[in-house]
């Protein structure tokens, strides 16, 4: 295995592996779509079922939610299964959940099916994506992922006005419907994806006489050994397996024939009886107790607790600034028509150097150590500005600042865990960080909920960024 690792085709960092990341930022530039669309849809449920914002919230919160708190789960099942598995299936289910929707009734169809089952499928993909990109790349492990996280943040350009112009000609039943049949998109780009050969295990066989039924176990294979006097003793032998006449082998003990091709003897042994039996199926790990409790251990490192707390900080800080940065500069006097333009630099800034930061590491020019401090660093350095101007042109320099710490940042949550725990751990290790990062955003609300103001939110999320 050790030559395919370094095959340029096949190889770590080989052709098949851009290739790979490719597909998979093509993936999962799809399975978020609906995510970014949520606004549009939010609108279009009050619009049609005539409901109150407060039922209307359910549907389009439960993906976000179950994103971040299925990760465990789905990580365990990348762990048992494959990543693969859990990858296919879940890019069938997220544009069903979607698309199903336009035969909805009520609030609690869509809630089921937009809000949980899209909302473990992404979870699903979210975990197998970034787990098999890992094991594809080691030198241009972070470039490939900022690949990925590059290309997916693109979706909240371009799929927001595609989903309005499905809603503004068809409806929102009929925005859920082709907004379902985009992401359904996903699946054959998923089919080629796959962990390399050197993760995949190879069906082998091993020895077992107790696995074997009692009925057959007086039937042994014999071996024929071949061998011509002319070659060396080392060389030219050949092995072969057949049936066994139970007559002759009466004892419980195997004939080993060994016939010399000049001379036509037969010289008749009897060795130890060998029974064949099958390893589990390929991709498949058989459930260990002993297994789960020492990866379990892996939750309680202080290394994992850093890197759980520094993602919660990185996802809850940007988060909350998107949700709260147009309400702060409608309240400072800024023009509804100007007030976007905020959201839009921090999205140029945060693609931009979401592109640039894998190259920054991969290249040595900083550590990933140091990558992550000067992006908490600046996030700190911007959300203390924030809190204290009032001039647009002010309030659009800190929104860039806090896009490039994002962008800085957001690709290297994986190699963290990698860092820490090693490729084999990240499926589960980054479900786990993500239902740590779903619990503290369950909290989240209380912060709008309670007549907080904007200025007051940020404050508490300079602190948060401020001590990681």
């Amino acid at each position: 295995m050790g030559s395919l690792r370094a095959d340029p085709v096949y190889g770590l960092d080989g052709r098949w592996s851009w290739i790979t990341a490719a597909l998979c930022s093509w993936v999962l530039f799809l399975a978020m779509s609906g995510l970014c669309a949520s606004g549009v849809l939010y609108y279009g449920i009050i619009d049609t079922f005539g409901t109150t914002r407060e039922e209307a919230s359910w549907p389009v919160t439960l993906p976000d939610s179950l994103l971040n708190l299925a990760g465990a789960l789905m990580g365990l099942l990348c762990r048992w299964l494959s990543c693969r598995t859990v990858l296919l299936v879940c890019c069938l289910l997220t544009g069903f959940g979607i698309s199903i929707c336009f035969f909805a009734r009520g609030i609690l169809f869509l809630s089921i099916m937009f809000g949980a089952l899209h909302g473990l499928s992404l979870a699903g993909i979210f975990v197998s994506i970034n787990a098999i990109l890992a094991q594809h790349f080691d030198k241009r492990r972070n470039t490939a992922f900022s690949l990925l996280m590059a290309v997916t943040g693109l979706n909240g350009f371009l799929i927001p006005p595609l989903v309005q112009f499905f809603y503004s000609t068809y409806g929102s039943r009929g925005a859920f419907l082709l907004l379902g049949a985009v992401l359904f998109n996903a699946f054959p780009a998923a089919i080629p994806i796959k962990s390399p050969a050197w993760v995949t295990r190879t069906k082998t066989f091993h020895f077992s006489f107790r696995n074997l039924p009692f009925r057959r176990r007086s039937k042994v294979m014999p071996v024929t050994k071949r061998l011509s006097l002319s070659d060396d003793k080392t060389k030219g032998t050949e092995y072969r397996f057949g049936p066994v006449d139970e007559a002759h082998n009466s004892d419980g003990l195997v004939t080993l024939r060994e016939e010399d091709d000049t001379s036509k003897n037969l010289v008749l042994k009897s060795v130890n009886h060998t029974i064949v039996d099958k390893m589990p199926k390929l991709g498949r790990k058989t459930f260990s107790i002993s297994s789960w409790k020492t990866i379990a251990t892996h939750f309680l490192t202080v290394s994992f607790c850093i890197d759980s707390i520094s993602i919660t900080a990185l996802i809850v800080s940007i988060t909350t600034f998107i949700l709260v940065s147009v309400d702060l500069a409608t309240d400072r006097g800024v023009t509804a028509s100007k007030v976007l333009y905020i959201q839009y630099v921090f999205s140029a800034a945060d693609i931009t150097f979401r592109a640039l930061v894998g190259f920054i590491v991969d290249r040595n020019i900083l550590s990933l150590q140091a990558v992550m401090l000067i992006g908490f660093f600046i996030q700190a350095i911007a959300f203390e500005i924030l809190v204290w101007v009032f001039a647009l042109p002010s309030m659009m320099m800190c929104s860039v600042l806090i896009g490039m710490s994002s962008g800085f940042r957001m690709p290297l949550q994986a190699p963290i865990l990698i860092e820490d725990f090693g490729v084999d751990l990240l499926p589960v290790m980054m479900g786990g960080a993500n239902f740590f990062l779903g619990l503290v955003n369950v909290a989240r609300p209380t912060l709008i909920v309670n007549n907080i103001t904007g200025k007051e939110v940020l404050k508490y999320v300079k602190i948060n960024a401020s001590s990681c």
